[in-house]
């Protein structure tokens, strides 16, 4: 993945999924198919909480970011 002036190997972006994985499940008790919304804009961030969702079995729900804090809270 090319974002800018970074480059991220698929193994970069996986290792990078392992974080937010652990975080979700021990810290915040995500289970599985627990919907959680991700509100960023189209970034490599974005890709990374997508993808540690999948691995516990979470939903993503994306979110606009750009459209507000509104527009979030609305979709919520």
């Amino acid at each position: 993945m090319i974002y800018k002036d970074e480059e991220w190997s698929f193994r970069d972006v996986i290792e990078e999924t392992d974080k937010p994985s652990y975080t979700s499940v021990y810290r915040y008790g995500v289970n599985v198919v627990d919907r959680v919304g991700i509100a960023t804009r189209n970034m490599p961030e974005w890709l990374i909480a997508s993808a540690a969702m999948a691995s516990i079995s979470g939903i993503s729900v994306s979110l606009n970011a750009g459209r507000g804090e509104d527009a979030s809270d609305d979709a919520i």
